[in-house]
């Protein structure tokens, strides 16, 4: 029973931290209905810029991160305004798109090898310390995962519903064509979507640095993670985005008590593919064609 209270544990730490990239990921999607496979490259480079604050420039941790954080917002903004946005106004196939999120996913996450190495890198100064629970232990790092996945997420969902620019950011999710129609500026709530959850895939990069160290792969796995998420909780819901992240974060967990660990993002797809082909819309996801957050 120790380890399974352990397993329980580790497993509200890790779907914490995947339902914070299922809303990351899910609030550009629904708003934009962009598959922003790129999304992985800007977790990487939050994490690699506040890296790049702390050990080169000698920053501490706090500025650092918010310095990283910053970065990767301008990057992300950066690649809808002159990247997607051209496109969607040419008329581009959403596989164009989905190519070229590809393709700017692909090339930055081989120049950070060339910037940084290949190898972990993480922030000098970080104080881990232990924490019992029980028969359980986490870090205090574990735990500002927990704190800041949920921390955000209510804050984001507050900011939708009770301010004027996150009514704009469901209206244009919901029926673009009729926000339009109204007056809104459908490329500033673009931009504005693809702000907030490059904001949230930074804060998750580098609370991921802190904890194990930034790799060139990591962003890639974050995105998989994301849209697994997004998939799972069903697309139209951010509560479904951050329930999926949830419950594929704790079934992976708890795999390992009766499976090899090497079997554990087995599990996770596996549950993705039994649950939409037998909810094709995933937990809390109405019609694929109208987009509600």
């Amino acid at each position: 029973m120790e380890l399974l209270w352990q397993l329980l544990v580790n497993g509200v730490i890790l779907g914490s931290e995947y339902a914070l990239l299922g809303v990351s990921w899910g609030i550009i999607f629904h708003i934009t209905g962009t598959f922003h496979f790129a999304h992985g490259a800007v977790f990487s480079v939050g994490a690699y810029s506040a890296i790049f604050f702390s050990n080169v420039l000698g920053w501490p941790l706090l500025p650092a991160a918010m310095a990283g954080i910053t970065v990767a917002v301008i990057v992300g903004m950066a690649m809808e305004r002159f990247a997607y946005a051209p496109m969607r106004r040419i008329g581009a196939t959403p596989m164009t798109v989905l190519i070229t999120s590809l393709g700017m996913l692909i090339i930055l996450q081989n120049v950070f090898p060339i910037l940084f190495g290949s190898a972990s890198r993480t922030f000098p100064d970080v104080n881990i310390i232990p924490i019992e629970l029980g028969s359980a232990f986490l870090t205090n790092v574990l735990l500002y995962k927990v704190i800041a996945a949920w921390g955000l997420f209510g804050a984001v969902m507050a900011f939708l519903y009770y301010t004027r620019p996150g009514k704009a950011l469901r209206a244009v999710g919901s029926n673009p064509e009729m926000a339009q129609v109204v007056g809104f500026n459908i490329g500033n709530i673009y931009l504005l979507a693809y702000a907030i959850g490059s904001a949230l895939a930074a804060v998750a990069g580098v609370l991921q640095t802190m904890d194990t160290g930034a790799s060139p792969a990591n962003g890639t796995f974050a995105v998989i993670i994301a849209s697994m998420s997004v998939l799972l909780g069903g697309m139209g819901s951010l509560t479904g985005s951050a329930l999926g992240g949830f419950f594929i974060g704790m079934a992976m967990s708890l795999s390992i008590w009766k499976l090899p660990s090497e079997w554990q993002l087995t599990v996770g797809f596996g549950l993705l593919i039994i649950l939409i082909t037998v909810r094709p819309r995933g937990f809390l996801g109405g019609k694929l064609t109208k987009t509600e957050v």
